[in-house]
């Protein structure tokens, strides 16, 4: 998951952390796919929007991993939509009821309802695509 090795407490405190971070996770993939639609969109090439999210303050180990997936539209799973709605549910019952959270959740289980469960979860765009927010 990364290079900090870090002490939290009881053995739930480690999972709570995990749900936490793919939690976020799934917020920013949702958000940048929603930029590259819109860019697209706007005529912007995939590429050109791409590399400048990495080397602006937006960019992050999240979206540079998910470039190349988002260039070549290959969302064979490295981690699966579904792994990733499973996170954001246990979020949910663990009590995060928050705007941005709850319209991703419905996202990611339109996603998983129009049968996209397997794809890599930066395929959520090809969701975003087949339901004609794009």
């Amino acid at each position: 998951m990364g290079k900090l090795v870090k002490h939290l407490g009881e053995n739930e405190k480690g999972l709570a952390a995990k749900i936490s971070i793919n939690y976020f996770l799934a917020m920013i993939y949702e958000g940048l796919a929603e930029t590259v639609l819109l860019s697209d969109k706007l005529g912007l090439h995939r590429k050109d929007m791409l590399e400048i999210i990495n080397d602006s303050a937006s960019g992050s180990g999240a979206t540079k991993v998910k470039t190349p997936l988002l260039l070549e539209s290959d969302f064979k799973p490295t981690f699966a939509l579904d792994l990733m709605l499973k996170d954001i549910l246990l979020a949910k019952d663990a009590g995060a009821n928050y705007p941005v959270g709850n319209t991703v959740r419905e996202i990611f289980q339109e996603a998983h309802n129009a049968g996209l469960r397997k794809e890599e979860v930066g395929g959520v765009i090809n969701c975003l695509n087949k339901s004609g927010q794009s």
